[in-house]
């Protein structure tokens, strides 16, 4: 059998460049294992990321990230958030349990450190038995989305869209009243300060401001639109924001205001962001959380869009 084992020290050697082709492979990427996610967060949350690569034999199988804070010069807590990830295949199983283990030798009360797990697993007896065995306890229930593959062509896409979102930005397009900017720095930085409105009132906990803009523009998509003839000082009417990492997105931060809503300029932002992000590779979109105790709207809004739901195992310590 093949020797299976972590290496804390390859992803030093590897370098980002070697980190994000690994990624790119793991076909349930998250923003919380790009590197570029670890390295901002370490700036913006003054923390310290641990990298790992899963090898089996040679090959490199999976990765991790782990962000570690240190408390009173002595108690460190860390988070793997969303992780390890895998490139798929029949190591993976074996793996899975081995990563489990060896982080719960190295975080416990013991060493003065502890880790708050949420590994990319479904919710289901298969995890429950895994996280199980490695003695790991549930903390906090799973997060809830689901993922949209953007490999068909643009007319199955578009089919896959429920009615009333494919009524809805039908409308919109033959109206033709909206113009949409695929943007960077201005679009960017607009649509992150409504976020940062949104997080002091208190309607979403995301990553802060700071971390998002702190990552490269290069994986952030930002759509803004205004109405046609407004002109580019006109402020947005409406505006998402993707984040890139591997060959997967996400759907991080949305945002419209009463004229956005009236246009329905959401489902041709979300449309017009499906192709860009397919047509930069893309393959898979996490459609950013599904909260329907407190964001019931939102979460109706984002299933408008179809794909197939998941729900995660958990949180664990």
């Amino acid at each position: 059998m093949t020797e299976l084992r972590v290496d804390w020290d390859q992803p030093g050697a590897m370098g980002q460049e070697g980190w994000d082709a690994l990624l790119a492979q793991c076909p349930r990427a998250n923003p919380f294992q790009s590197w570029s996610f670890g390295a901002a967060t370490a700036v913006t949350h003054r923390s310290r990321n641990r990298r790992a690569v899963i090898l089996a034999g040679a090959r490199p199988i999976g990765l991790m990230q782990v962000t570690e804070r240190r408390y009173a010069g002595c108690f460190t807590f860390a988070q793997l958030i969303r992780g390890p990830l895998f490139v798929g295949g029949p190591e993976t199983a074996a793996a899975l349990p081995l990563v489990l283990r060896l982080l719960r030798r190295d975080y416990r009360p013991s060493r003065l450190s502890v880790l708050a797990l949420t590994p990319e697993l479904d919710e289901g007896p298969l995890a429950d038995a895994f996280l199980k065995q490695a003695g790991y306890n549930r903390v906090k229930t799973g997060y809830s989305s689901a993922w949209l593959d953007l490999t068909p062509n643009q007319r199955l896409l578009r089919r896959g869209l429920r009615h009333n979102f494919r009524n809805q930005l039908k409308r919109t397009e033959e109206e033709g009243a909206l113009e949409i900017a695929i943007g960077g720095d201005p679009e960017r930085d607009w649509l992150l300060a409504r976020h940062r409105e949104h997080r002091r009132a208190g309607r979403y906990t995301g990553p802060k401001p700071e971390l998002l803009a702190a990552l490269p523009i290069e994986e952030v998509l930002a759509l803004t639109a205004r109405p046609v003839g407004a002109g580019p000082d006109a402020p947005p009417i409406a505006g998402v924001l993707f984040l890139r990492h591997g060959r997967t997105a996400t759907y991080e931060v949305g945002w419209s205001g009463e004229e956005g809503r009236a246009t329905h300029a959401h489902n041709l932002l979300l449309w017009r962001g499906l192709l860009e992000l397919k047509a930069r590779g893309a393959r898979r979109l996490d459609l950013g959380g599904f909260d329907d105790a407190d964001a019931g709207g939102a979460a109706h809004f984002k299933r408008g869009l179809g794909g197939e739901p998941f729900t995660l195992a958990g949180t664990f310590v």
